[in-house]
Order: structure tokens, then sequence, then C-alpha cells
């Protein structure tokens, strides 16, 4: 597939999707004229049309406030984006440092203290690999900002860690706890706000056919006004 073909595909649906409407405007617009000659509808049902365009006009209002509500919702996760990456700064240099104190330090006790050792061991591993994981995905440049905040923020959700850490680290172990509670706070009042950027199936909808109901609105304005004119010329 050459580059030319692609971008012909992409280009096709573009102009599929100024096409389509169009057409349906003209044939709309063609019917209802012919139906105006040839029925010669009176005054009261000329009037009752105005409730059909009205109607489908509203709708059309419908679509247009919820691709609003959108737009709004891209800039506020946006600026959350910004605020999150602010946030979920992690000390990983911290977590690598204990882990490498607690792991890989001779220590002289017994069996007691040796099974401490080896839970505290592993508290610490677990959090350094996750944590590590976050901060390459912070420090990615090349995503953009609400993609790459997104992403950090799904993988804050991902680390598990129960404080239940004992023996000589529980402070500092309490500590980074507290820390990844707060980045998980963070990460839920990010994705919340990521999340209305979603359109529901009926927002999809009638954002698919906001075209044809303003040209179905338009149409049928057109052929009322012909219709009144032709009752009072």
């Amino acid at each position: 597939m050459t580059v030319t073909s692609s971008i012909e595909e992409l280009v096709v649906p573009l102009r599929n999707a100024l096409l389509y409407p169009i057409l349906f405007f003209v044939v709309l617009f063609v019917v209802f004229h012919v139906y105006v000659y040839v029925a010669r509808p009176g005054a009261r049902f000329l009037k009752k049309v105005d409730y059909a365009w009205l109607a489908l006009a509203a709708l059309s209002i419908v679509s247009a406030a919820s691709d609003q509500r959108r737009m709004l919702a891209q800039s506020a996760a946006l600026t959350g984006a910004n605020w999150f990456t602010s946030e979920a700064v992690v000390p990983v240099q911290n977590v690598h440092f204990m882990r490498k104190l607690i792991c890989e330090t001779p220590w002289n006790v017994d069996d007691k203290g040796r099974a401490e050792i080896a839970s505290e061991c592993s508290w610490y591993s677990n959090l350094e690999k996750s944590w590590s994981e976050l901060d390459q995905i912070l420090q990615d440049k090349n995503l953009p900002a609400v993609e790459r905040a997104t992403k950090a923020a799904h993988q804050i959700q991902k680390i598990n860690v129960t404080p239940d850490v004992q023996a000589r680290w529980a402070s500092d172990a309490a500590d980074l706890t507290s820390r990844v509670a707060n980045a998980k706070q963070s990460a839920t009042q990010y994705l919340t706000i990521v999340g209305s950027i979603e359109r529901s199936t009926g927002e999809l909808i009638l954002i698919y056919f906001l075209p044809y109901l303003v040209g179905a609105a338009v149409a049928l304005r057109f052929a009322k006004t012909t219709g009144e004119l032709r009752l009072n010329p």
C-alpha cells in the first residue's frame, strides 16, 4: 500500500461526511416541494410543519451542546493532566536506597528477624518495581500530556501495597504507603475528569445524525415557506 492510497483512504470518509448530508438535504428539498405543489396543503397543515422542523432543530441543539461539553472537558483534561503529573512525583531513589539497604545488608539476626527482613525486602522490591514503571511513564515526554497522565493514573491504580510492614523500618514504610494512597486519590480524581470526555452511545448517535437533522429541518422550513406563498401569492 502506497502513501498516496493510504491518504486517499483517509480523505474519502471526510469527503463523504460532507457530501451525504448535502445530498440528503437536496433530496428532501425536492420531495417536500413536489408534495407542496401536488397536494397543495392548507394553512393549518403548514402551521403544523412548524412543530416538525422546530423539533428537528431542537435535537440539533442537543447534539451541538454535547459537542461543546466534550470540548470543555478536553480543556479541563489538559489542565488536569498538567496538575496530575506534577502531583504524581514518586521518590524512586529513596525506595531504591531502602530496598538495597534492607535486601543486601548482611543482618545478624535470628530466624524471626530474618523473616521480618524478608517481608520488608519483598515489600520494598514490589514498591520499587511499581514506582520505577510509573516514573518511566511520567518521564516519557514523547506522549501527549493527557495520554501520559492517563497512562500514569492507571499505573498508580495497579499499585497494591499493604501498610503492614513492621520491624525496624515501619515509620518509613508508613510514609511511603501514605504517598501511594495520596497518589491513588489524585489518580481517581484525574480519571474522573478524563471520563467526562467519553461520549455516551446516545450522544454519538445524535452527533452522527446532526447534519441530517439540520438538513431535514431546513428543507421543511423552505417547503413551508413555499406552501405559504402559494396560498397567499
